[in-house]
Order: structure tokens, then sequence, then C-alpha cells
């Protein structure tokens, strides 16, 4: 998925891992849900999406993981349940 330019939104409803540089420059890329336990998340899977705002939650394990590679201070975290 890298250099999708266009995409604004994904939802994740059934996912173990995203890989290396996943969505690496979305740079129109805001929300992001993932609905399923994460069980890593590759090296720059979100670099440079600068646009990312949010991302969504249902397992608060993945709020560890997410943590690691994404700035909590610029894109708000929710647990949803």
């Amino acid at each position: 998925m890298i250099h999708l330019k266009k995409l604004n939104q994904i939802d994740l409803p059934s996912i173990a891992e995203i890989g290396a540089e996943a969505f690496c420059d979305c740079l129109t890329l805001k929300q992001v849900s993932i609905l399923s336990p994460l069980v890593s998340i590759e090296l720059e899977a979100f670099k440079n999406c600068c646009s990312l705002i949010s991302v969504y939650i249902n397992d608060s394990t993945n709020v560890d993981i997410l943590s690691k590679h994404i700035s909590k201070d610029k894109i708000k975290i929710s647990l949803v349940v």
C-alpha cells in the first residue's frame, strides 16, 4: 500500500500485523480503524502520514503497540467498545 496518495480513511476489520511502510507517504490519510487485536506494526508503517489525526481501536493492547509508531501528541487514539 505504499504511496496511496488519495487514501483518506482505512478500516482494518481483521488484521494481526501492519507491515513495514504499509501506509508510507499516504499524505491524505486522516483516520484508521483497527478492529482486531494487533500482534505487531513493522517499521515506518505510518511514515509521512502527516494528515493522520485519529486511530480507532477496540482492543486496549493495541494502544501500546501503536504508541511506538505514531506520535500521540498529534494523533488521537480512541478505544471503541
